[in-house]
């Protein structure tokens, strides 16, 4: 599983999910967006952090859905995706 988070515009328009897609074409993508990140302590904004991770005997499920469907509400959403 390779996981990307970035600030959203920056997201949406570099290559970035084509170049991990490239490192692991078989691998599970997830990407979230965030307003910055915290490094030691500095502040970065309009970057991307990426980690991937290997599950030797775990399983898992990948599931979406946009906030938006859910009228930006964040409880309802969460209760959907566990059900």
């Amino acid at each position: 599983m390779a996981l990307i988070f970035g600030h959203r515009y920056l997201l949406e328009q570099n290559g970035i999910y084509g170049e991990v897609k490239s490192l692991f074409p078989e691998g599970h993508i997830v990407v979230g967006t965030t307003s910055g990140e915290i490094f030691k302590h500095e502040i970065h904004e309009n970057s991307a952090a990426f980690s991937a991770i290997e599950f030797e005997n775990s399983s898992f499920l990948v599931r979406i859905k946009n906030i938006e469907e859910n009228q930006n509400n964040s409880l309802n959403l969460g209760q959907y995706l566990v059900n």
